[in-house]
């Protein structure tokens, strides 16, 4: 998937199902819309992030960002 999604109008999105696994046990007690709405809110945080990435931001820190190794 692209960055550019979201300007064609479009966005792949979790289903349901699959929020709820990623979830795991804390989405027991959630009904559909509750793991809806934070389904939503995962995404408007990755875009958030994904644009300050882009913008350069230097206090984002991709996700996928490697941990060093030399820290004890």
């Amino acid at each position: 998937m692209s960055l550019d999604t979201k300007a064609k109008g479009w966005i792949t999105m979790l289903s349901i199902k699959a929020c709820r696994h990623s979830l795991g046990k804390y989405a027991k007690d959630l009904d559909d819309s509750e793991v809806e709405a934070i389904r939503d809110l995962m995404y408007q945080l990755a875009f958030v992030m994904v644009e300050d990435y882009q913008n350069k931001c230097s206090k984002v820190v991709p996700i996928t960002a490697e941990r060093n190794t030399n820290e004890k």
